[in-house]
């Protein structure tokens, strides 16, 4: 792991997590993958999907592996991935699991099949700071995520989204984080 240089979130950044939720939910959140409908700077899904959290994370549709293996890349994906192997060399993804067990084993296959010979690391959200080294770099949706990276030691870019602080630059997520990358 000391080769990897970035690391890179899955859900909300590689994985349409919220558009999978949305559907299962039945709740219009606009178009995606900006969601114009969503709470602006919210990050809490009960709050943008009006349901309580069992009802969020336990909805049968959800506790399924397929769920998490069927998810929808995010439009920009794959060429942020390139963009970011271009400038560190392999990026590792990291992703958070809910308690139900089949969300890590789907989210293991969604990343095999979709970017097949990366390192991954499917645990807590609460454990990526752990990963956070001097000159590493995370991009997540996640303000929090970004705060904890940084203050472990290592430099984050928020990847703009609905539901974070960096909502207002959503439209271009991609062309965000070049910019970021172009300014440190």
């Amino acid at each position: 792991m000391s080769e990897i240089r970035c690391c890179l979130d899955v859900d909300g950044v590689l994985a349409d997590l919220v558009g999978a939720l949305a559907r299962v939910h039945e709740v219009d959140l606009g178009a995606a993958p900006h969601y114009p409908r969503w709470p602006a700077g919210a990050y809490d899904l009960t709050t943008a999907l009006g349901k309580p959290y069992a009802k969020v994370w336990e909805h049968p549709l959800v506790t399924t592996a397929g769920f998490w293996r069927d998810l929808a890349l995010t439009p920009w994906s794959s060429d942020l991935v390139e963009i970011l192997e271009s400038r560190f060399g392999k990026v590792c993804l990291l992703t958070g699991a809910v308690r139900d067990p089949s969300c890590a084993a789907g989210k293991a296959e969604w990343i095999r099949a979709h970017f097949p010979g990366r390192p991954w690391f499917v645990g807590p959200s609460w454990a990526k700071p752990i990963l956070a080294i001097r000159e590493r770099w995370l991009v997540d949706d996640s303000d929090e995520n970004c705060e904890a990276w940084e203050a472990a030691g290592g430099r984050a870019i928020l990847l703009p989204r609905p539901w974070n602080t960096a909502h207002a630059r959503a439209r271009d997520p991609l062309g965000a984080v070049v910019a970021a990358l172009l300014d440190r």
